[in-house]
This record gives C-alpha cells, sequence and structure tokens, in this order.
C-alpha cells in the first residue's frame, strides 16, 4: 500500500494540533479581555478573572477619572475588549459615549442598602446618579458583598470560564472578610477620630472603620474654596478637634496645604486609585491606606 504525499501531509497536520504549542494556542482562544476606567477597579476584576483573561486599565497614572478625557486609543481598546466597567455616572459618565459590546457599571453591583449617599457632587452627571457616593472599593466589606454579581457577569460572558470565575471569586471573598478583620483591627484606636479630606473619595472607608471627615475641601472637583470657605473650615477644624488632614495623588496638592499651614496640623496622604508599584494589588491599596490613616491619628 504505497502512502500519498497527501496522506503524509494530513499525519504531520493532526500531530502539530496535538503538540503542546498547538493546545496553548486553542486557550489562548479562550481567553477574554476586561476593561476598566480605573485601575483599582481593574485590580478588582482581575481578582476574578485571575489567568482567564487579561485586564486592562485605561486610566493614565495620576489622572483623575472625573475629568479625564478618552483618547482615540481607548476607543480600539474599548470596541475590542469583551466587557468595558465603568463605575458609576457620576464619577465616569464620559465611560457611557465609548463603543463597547457591552459595559456594566459596578456601582449597580453593589447593594442597594450599602450604597453611601452624601452632599458631595461630581459634576453634570450628579443629578441622574441620585447623589450616590461612587467610591465604594474603598471599602473591602463592600467589595465583598459585590463579588457575587462580578461573578455572575462575568460568567454570562464567559460561559466555559463560570467554574473559574466562581472559584476566585470565592477565594478573594475569603480574602476580604480577611483584609477587613485585619484593618478593623489596624484602626481600632482611631474610632471617634476627626479628620478632613480633599475630596470624599474614601467616605466608605471612613465610615466602615469609625472615622468622621466634618472638613471636605473640594466636594466636587475643580471648585477650589474661597478664602471665606478656608475661614470657616479652619474655623471648623479646631473646634471639632480634626487631627489629620488627607490630600490625593491625583488632585493638587495646595488648598491641602494652604490648610495645613493656617491650623498647624500635617498633611498626609490617601490614594484611592491606587495603581502604583507598592498599590499593584487591591489588598495593598487598602493596607496603604489604613496605614496612613493610623499614622496620621495615632
Amino acid at each position: 500500500m504505497s502512502i500519498t504525499p497527501k496522506a503524509v501531509f494530513g499525519c504531520i497536520l493532526i500531530l502539530c494540533c496535538l503538540a503542546p504549542g498547538c493546545r496553548k494556542a486553542e486557550n489562548q482562544s479562550l481567553q477574554r479581555t476586561y476593561v476598566c476606567t480605573t485601575p483599582v477597579t481593574a485590580m478588582i476584576v482581575a481578582e476574578v478573572v485571575g489567568t482567564r483573561g487579561t485586564v486592562i486599565d485605561m486610566l493614565p497614572p495620576g489622572a483623575s477619572p472625573h475629568t479625564y478625557e478618552p483618547r482615540p486609543s481607548d476607543i480600539k481598546t474599548v470596541q475590542s475588549a469583551d466587557a468595558f466597567f465603568s463605575v458609576a455616572p457620576n464619577l465616569d459618565g464620559w465611560a457611557s459615549k465609548l463603543p463597547a459590546k457591552q459595559t456594566r457599571v459596578l456601582i449597580d453591583f453593589v447593594p442597594g442598602e450599602m450604597r453611601l449617599h452624601g452632599s458631595h457632587q461630581h459634576g453634570e452627571h450628579s443629578e441622574d446618579a441620585g447623589d450616590v457616593d461612587p467610591h465604594f472599593w474603598t471599602d473591602p466589606y463592600t467589595v465583598r458583598h459585590m463579588v457575587p454579581e462580578l461573578v455572575a457577569f462575568l460568567s454570562s460572558v464567559d460561559l466555559d470560564g463560570k467554574k473559574v470565575y466562581e472559584s476566585n471569586g470565592a477565594a478573594f471573598i475569603k480574602s476580604l472578610d480577611e483584609l477587613d478583620k485585619e484593618s478593623a483591627s489596624a484602626l481600632k484606636s482611631c474610632r471617634g477620630a476627626k479628620v478632613a479630606l480633599f475630596h470624599p473619595s474614601v467616605m466608605y472607608l471612613l465610615k466602615r472603620y469609625g472615622i468622621e471627615a466634618p472638613v471636605i475641601l473640594e466636594p466636587s472637583p475643580g471648585q477650589e474654596p474661597s478664602a471665606r470657605d478656608m475661614a470657616r473650615m479652619v474655623k471648623t477644624m479646631r473646634d471639632l478637634k480634626v487631627k489629620a488632614i488627607f490630600s490625593e495623588p491625583q488632585l493638587p496638592a495646595r488648598p491641602a496645604e494652604v490648610l495645613g499651614e493656617a491650623t498647624g496640623i500635617p498633611v498626609s496622604m490617601l490614594n484611592p486609585l491606587g495603581g502604583g508599584p507598592d498599590t499593584s494589588r487591591y489588598a495593598d491599596l487598602i493596607r496603604a491606606n489604613v496605614k496612613s490613616l493610623k499614622e496620621a491619628l495615632q
């Protein structure tokens, strides 16, 4: 029996497809791409996605999601993604204008009773958002309760990856429970303390661990306080014995520094977004902010 060249080629093709390199290519074809508007939400999504896909953070280092303007390259990135995650209309409302296959608003994953409301505003979309504080991620306990919805959504996008998302989600929830207990223990001595914030971006964190923020320098991004506002804040801080002032790396430091000079209170830093080398994972970001709070309030 003779073997034709065509038969030989067929055998080689079959053997190649059974080789490890070909199986790897098949696995790569199952990979999903998810895009997030902020570094910290990318960290959260990545915990559930694991090695099942790639999670991309759109926001450049040092930028604020309140004022960011998408670049042409962002449009291409979002178009090619399996899903695009924004936070809330009153934080990154610009995300709704990008041509994604499907966009999910992460504040919708947070149980209604856990969402904070307040007088702070976030630009033109604040009324539509019902004045819901969008910075839910600053509290690991709140994040813990939005993970099941995130797992369910990712599983609907990638049915074959459902078991992976469920397993990763369960592990993430366990780690968040531990992180919450660790943070509560670290800040136990700080309960009842009062601080001044540049912007109300860590209210979930403060409320969770019993710290108050009676003074907010900029309730709305870009609206710096007037001289009269500053005088009133100085008086409030003295009357209430505010112990610390916190600025943010994504916002101008001068207003906080002026308040610090007027009151004699040192200015410390809280980072609501993360993304740097020391805060590239969600737990690292929370621990860094907890450490900053504890050091400033002791």
